[in-house]
């Protein structure tokens, strides 16, 4: 940082769609460069993004290049995300704070009341800035992964609970209620803020359809009828490694609380990975958001294994 440059003159703007995105990819990749989080930056990547408010900051020797970035997203009506990001070479001088201010700001002005920030979980720095500006943390996400061609046990169910796809119930108010009664309590899912609606899932399926495939939706009945527990097999083949096979993803195998002790996330997960298994022999990755040690067991057990760079903390802040 150039310390004649009052800090009291890098005042924060509002992103300019037309004209922001060639400097702000710039600051994506210098903080990449040393952060390492492998994540790759391009503009047209940073173009698809949808649904967030952004705002920066402008190097004072270069207006069109950036040295601060942030960014909100509104989960719901009570919870909003929030990101901010400092250049390296501008960083410990106050500019994360300033950003943070903005934001909170931005956040507070819509009437949300809740304000949600995520870093890995190997992120001390992250953790220290987060937990003295008043957050604290609520949950993990995680990404684990099995590699190519590993043996998939048998499924075992416990006596009386059956497995149904989605494509043989094709009841919408059924696949509601599963999201609502095995996320409510699992940080990092919208049923967690706000009860899913038919309307709000609808959307989602039209949206997101690789995300909710039929056939690759299980949906588990505990002996008397009643719902026990959910799991969505995911292909994404946009973002695929190869050009042969999608990536294959088991998405957020959840259970009802009642029916937790019997481990169901265990078959559950194995189904699911039975069901992308005849899309290739290549990694299947699993993706986890708000689950308790007890459940990351089960996981490691299966072989799953999880990366540093895949493993982040949520962090929350309430306003009064």
């Amino acid at each position: 940082m150039n310390q004649s440059i009052p800090l009291t003159s890098l005042a924060t703007r509002d992103f300019n769609l037309e004209t922001d995105f060639a400097g702000l990819t710039l600051l994506y990749q210098a903080v990449e460069d040393v952060d390492h989080n492998d994540q790759e930056f391009s503009e047209a990547t940073l173009r698809a993004v949808e649904g967030v408010e952004r705002w920066v900051i402008e190097d004072p020797l270069d207006p069109s290049a950036f040295i601060g970035h942030g960014w909100r997203y509104e989960q719901s009506r009570l919870r909003s995300y929030l990101y901010v990001a400092v250049h390296p070479t501008w960083r410990r001088q106050g500019l994360g704070s300033v950003l943070l201010s903005n934001g909170l700001a931005r956040i507070q002005g819509h009437g949300t009341r809740q304000v949600v920030a995520v870093t890995r979980a190997d992120n001390a720095t992250g953790d220290a800035f987060l937990r003295y500006n008043g957050f604290i943390p609520a949950g993990h996400n995680r990404r684990f992964s099995v590699p190519a061609g590993i043996e998939i046990p048998e499924v075992k169910w416990p006596v009386g609970y059956t497995l149904s796809r989605y494509s043989e119930v094709q009841q919408l108010a059924i696949l509601v209620e599963a999201h609502n009664r095995c996320y409510m309590d699992r940080w990092g899912h919208n049923e967690n803020t706000e009860t899913l609606s038919a309307e709000k899932l609808l959307g989602w399926i039209n949206e997101y359809p690789d995300y909710f495939i039929p056939e690759g939706t299980f949906i588990v009945f505990a002996p008397d009828g009643s719902l026990a527990g959910l799991s969505h097999g995911r292909l994404e083949r946009e973002n695929s490694q190869t050009f042969s096979e999608p990536r294959k993803i088991v998405d957020s195998p959840g259970v009802v609380p009642e029916h937790r002790h019997l481990e169901l996330q265990r078959p559950l997960t194995i189904t699911t990975m039975r069901w992308l298994r005849q899309y290739g022999e290549g990694p299947i990755e699993l993706d986890t958001f708000g689950e308790e040690e007890e459940t990351v067991r089960i996981y490691d057990e299966l072989g799953f294994t999880l990366e540093d760079k895949n493993h982040t903390v949520e962090y929350v802040l309430n306003f009064s």
